[in-house]
């Protein structure tokens, strides 16, 4: 099992820099389980609508 933090999940869903991107994919779509913990999940939600509202300004 692999665990991943709020930064590669991050990398994964917002795909803002290509090479990280690549190498977050590649780690959460292998053959092994991923562990993403709840406070990563929360951490991503209270990140990802900040980053999305600051990019369209």
């Amino acid at each position: 099992m692999i665990a991943i933090d709020t930064n590669m999940l991050l990398q994964y869903l917002l795909a803002d820099d290509a090479v990280q991107h690549a190498k977050a994919k590649s780690l959460i779509k292998n053959k092994y389980p991923v562990l993403i913990t709840g406070i990563d999940l929360a951490e991503t939600a209270w990140t990802k609508p900040l980053y999305v509202l600051l990019c369209a300004a």
